[in-house]
């Protein structure tokens, strides 16, 4: 039984995330879909079927019949198999993925699911326990002027992190990433760029509660744009400005910062998922 049979038991009745990986040809149809299980290199399955593929950009499918919430990365090939199969090359589908350039990525297809606030999360947790989560996540690596970076430290363990938290069911990655900023800092923020997509080994979390937790994450870069910064929920213990300096002797660090390579991030990198560099940005 694979992960979403088995959550989808223990939860029959409310949307599960999932994530998934969506192949388009040279003429924008859909001619292929992985769905990874928790412990799968994502990218490196990907390279096994399509090694010329290029990231294209993310897509929050919302399908309110399967009620599920994807998180679709959608990568471009162009090479063609005899025997390929088109699964969607509709105007709606063909639409959302014309939207996907620049910076910033991201589009939003499908309907059916309206958003929910933290308190999914919460029901998830009293039906599943402390088993596995297989979860979207959105963070920010805000800079100021001057080059500095925000970091909270965190409560429950204590480790400086980049601000961000999980997905929520009926929101993109970039409503997270501005409203987890917002409720954990007090700021708000406009973000300027997609900096990276985590999916490799770290992260894996086991929270101190005993709660088992897989992320896909996405990082932005972010600047303020209105607020004073306070510590505003009971996730932080403390916030504060670092120099690219500070940052390269800051112990203990915590394993959201460690996946988004956060000092590699202060430059101008490509976006690619950590566990394949060598796929490059289209």
């Amino acid at each position: 039984m694979n992960y979403l049979t088995h959550l989808r038991t223990q939860l029959p009745d409310v949307p599960l995330h999932a994530l998934a990986l969506w192949i388009i040809d040279t003429q924008d149809r859909l001619i292929a879909t992985i769905q990874p299980e928790p412990d799968d290199h994502v990218l490196a399955e990907l390279a096994d079927h399509f090694l010329d593929a290029q990231f294209v950009g993310v897509l929050t499918d919302l399908d309110g019949e399967a009620q599920q919430h994807r998180t679709v990365l959608v990568y471009r090939t162009s090479s063609m198999q005899d025997d390929v199969t088109v699964i969607r090359d509709d105007a709606e589908f063909k639409a959302a993925i014309h939207q996907l350039n620049g910076l910033l990525p991201f589009t939003m297809l499908g309907t059916g699911l309206s958003a929910q606030a933290d308190e999914y999360w919460r029901q998830c947790r009293k039906k599943v326990g402390h088993d596995l989560l297989f979860v979207p996540s959105a963070g920010t690596m805000v800079q100021d002027d001057t080059g500095r970076v925000l970091l909270q430290r965190r409560t429950d363990d204590h480790t400086w992190s980049i601000l961000g938290g999980c997905v929520e069911i009926g929101e993109t990655p970039m409503d997270a990433a501005i409203r987890e900023t917002y409720e954990e800092s007090g700021l708000r923020v406009k973000l300027d760029r997609l900096l990276s997509i985590a999916t490799g080994d770290d992260g894996w979390i086991n929270y101190p509660n005993g709660d088992s937790l897989r992320f896909w994450g996405f990082l932005f870069l972010a600047t303020v744009v209105s607020g004073d910064i306070h510590v505003s929920n009971d996730e932080s213990a403390e916030l504060r400005w670092f120099t690219p300096a500070e940052l390269e002797a800051l112990a203990p660090l915590n394993v959201y910062a460690r996946f988004n390579r956060m000092n590699a991030a202060l430059t101008d990198i490509a976006i690619t998922d950590i566990c394949m560099p060598e796929l490059k940005w289209a």
